[in-house]
This record gives structure tokens, C-alpha cells and sequence, in this order.
């Protein structure tokens, strides 16, 4: 991983689903959001500022909830958003996958094949290699070199994934740019399936949503139900783990 020479910005993207009734509530895993995060914008949080390394380090939350309702399928060129001022990987980088516990088998190899997904509609190798290593790890969320993906406990009952991702949004367009991004998957709350199960959620709907986090993306407007950046999943779910019109529009312009 490049060193980082200029303001960075965490962003922390927490995806959460339409909870079948009788859902467990959350273990003692870490909150969705930490202590002294104030709420912005509907769903967004800052996270205050602090020195890593002698460099100001700012953070942003955006929360994902349950929603029972959805708007009018809308889709198309406006249905994508960025998570920063267009902020890009702007070379590949290898990342890991921590398999141990895992309740999906083959993870590295789904997430791989997800990442392909995203990178063919690019048309643009974002990524780097992904590989299996149990000695990543992504709980302490802040910026060490290593990019990947692990399960863990998270606190909250709705919260089924959260992806945080580091990049140096200020400055000219030329020099803003991601340099890392950690991802968790809820290991205790909900059931995971890659067949589809309607009692559980779907891995690779769920982790192509986040990987399009970790690339770039933000939530489209809340009409773009049909998108994979739509903000809310639900158990059973699958549609997002192709990509939609305008998941297909936003990752190509920003690539």
C-alpha cells in the first residue's frame, strides 16, 4: 500500500435488511457506528476528526435501515451516486480474505468472481488479486496497508455488513483517490445463503452491494429500487448481485 501523503477520509458503509420477523438481536460485536458520531444528513454521520500519523483523518457514516416500503422502480443514468467527489482506485492492489468461521464456503473465490462483475461493466482492472488469508484482519478499521473482507459479530440487530473505505477526497481531481477498504460481514445475527434461501441473507447479492462501496459507489436516490447500490436489502434477496442500468452507468464514468 502507497503511503498516504494528504488528508484522508473514512468512510464507513453499513448495509441493512428488511429483518424477517423473529430475527435474534445483535451480539456484543462492535456498533455500527462508534461513540460521538452526530448525524449530518438522513443516514450520514460524522465521525469527528483525529491525527493518524501526524495527518488529519476525517470520517463519514452512512447508515443503512430496514424499510418496509419502496419507491416506483426508476432506473437509468441518475440512478448511481459517488461516495466522494469521484474519488477512484487509480491502480490495482491485492486484498485478502479471512475465510476462518466463515458460514459461506469458497468466499474469496465468490467475492472474486463478484469483483469481476463490477470490473467488467467498467471495463477497467480495479483490483488487484484477491486470496484467502486467515492473518487479515479487518476489526480495527483503520488504515494498515491491507485491503479485505472477513465475518465478525456486529452490535446492531439491522445491520448485516459494514465496508469501510479510505481515500483523499480533498484537493484537485487528479489526486483524489481510494487507498484502502475493510469489509465485515455479520456473523451472528442472520443466516447466509448463496442459493438464495428466503430465511437467509444472500452472500453474493450482499457482497457485490458492498464491493460497489469499496470502489467508489454511494446509494442512488431512494427510487432506484432496482439497483445493486440501492440502500436496503432483504432476506432471500438476490437481484443485486447483477448490476443494474444505473450501477452500470455510475461505475463506468467513474472508471
Amino acid at each position: 500500500m502507497r503511503s498516504m501523503k494528504v488528508l484522508s477520509l473514512a468512510i464507513v458503509a453499513t448495509l441493512t435488511a428488511a429483518v424477517a420477523a423473529g430475527a435474534s438481536p445483535g451480539s456484543q460485536g462492535r456498533p455500527a457506528l462508534p461513540p460521538g458520531a452526530v448525524k449530518i444528513a438522513e443516514d450520514t454521520y460524522a465521525l469527528g476528526k483525529r491525527s493518524w500519523h501526524g495527518v488529519e483523518v476525517e470520517g463519514i457514516a452512512f447508515v443503512y435501515r430496514a424499510k418496509t416500503g419502496q419507491g416506483t422502480r426508476k432506473s437509468g443514468g441518475s440512478c448511481f451516486a459517488y461516495l466522494a467527489s469521484g474519488a477512484k482506485w487509480r491502480s490495482p492492489e491485492p486484498w485478502s480474505v479471512d475465510e476462518s468461521g466463515a458460514p459461506v464456503s469458497g468466499m474469496a473465490g465468490l467475492m472474486t468472481a463478484d469483483v469481476g462483475t463490477w470490473e467488467s461493466a467498467a471495463g477497467a482492472n480495479i483490483f488487484g488479486d484477491g486470496k484467502s488469508d486467515a492473518s487479515y484482519d479487518a476489526v480495527t478499521t483503520g488504515v494498515d496497508g491491507r485491503s479485505g473482507a472477513e465475518f465478525g459479530p456486529i452490535a446492531d440487530a439491522d445491520v448485516i455488513a459494514v465496508t469501510y473505505t479510505w481515500g483523499v477526497f480533498g484537493g484537485p481531481p487528479k489526486d483524489r483517490e481510494l487507498v484502502e477498504w475493510d469489509m465485515v460481514f455479520d456473523s451472528d445475527t442472520f443466516a447466509w445463503s448463496t442459493t438464495g434461501a428466503p430465511d437467509a441473507m444472500d452472500f453474493r447479492s450482499i457482497d457485490t452491494h458492498e464491493l460497489g462501496h469499496a470502489m467508489g459507489l454511494g446509494h442512488p436516490a431512494s427510487t432506484c429500487t432496482e439497483e445493486t447500490m440501492y440502500a436496503y436489502a432483504s432476506l432471500g434477496e438476490t437481484k443485486k448481485r447483477d448490476l443494474n442500468a444505473g450501477d452500470i452507468v455510475g461505475i463506468a464514468g467513474l472508471y
